[in-house]
């Protein structure tokens, strides 16, 4: 005998079949678990007690845990802000030693001559077609001006 689609506890078995058990019967076994669970909450059931506390004890350690990775990830956070710090220093560093050792060697022929290779490089582009270079002070390096295409 298979139980009637849809329906659910309140069928049980007999020899004819299934059927309904009485009002009565469920309002009364509604009301006892019911009374039952009201009773346990009021009068502070131990394991009810006991599973509330211990997830507020969990809940708890759970939240000194999460505090703890928070920290760890700032630390790490930190960390990483100043390596990176000390690598801009050191790229800096870097950049400045340089200029200084340029400073020292660079002469204004050499500068004339960056400025030849600069102009042939741009004559050899075809963009600037429309480029003046006008020579100006002692070296003759030029002043450039590039006259705007229609």
């Amino acid at each position: 005998m298979s139980r009637p689609h849809g329906q659910g506890r309140l069928y049980h078995a007999n020899r004819t079949g299934w059927r309904k058990p009485p009002a009565f019967l469920v309002a009364r076994s509604r009301r006892f678990i019911g009374a039952v669970l009201a009773a346990a909450v009021l009068t502070g059931c131990g394991p009810l007690n006991d599973f509330y506390r211990g997830q507020a004890r969990a809940d708890a350690e759970n939240q000194v845990q999460l505090r703890e990775i928070q920290i760890k990830t700032m630390e790490q956070q930190v960390q990483i802000a100043k390596q990176e710090a000390d690598i801009e220093v050191a790229h800096a560093y870097g950049i400045a030693k340089a200029q200084e050792i340029i400073n020292k060697t660079l002469t204004p022929q050499y500068l004339q001559h960056e400025a030849i290779q600069a102009q042939l490089e741009a004559a050899k582009n075809s963009s600037h077609t429309e480029t003046i270079y006008v020579p100006s002070g002692q070296q003759g390096i030029p002043l450039t001006f590039t006259v705007p295409t229609k």
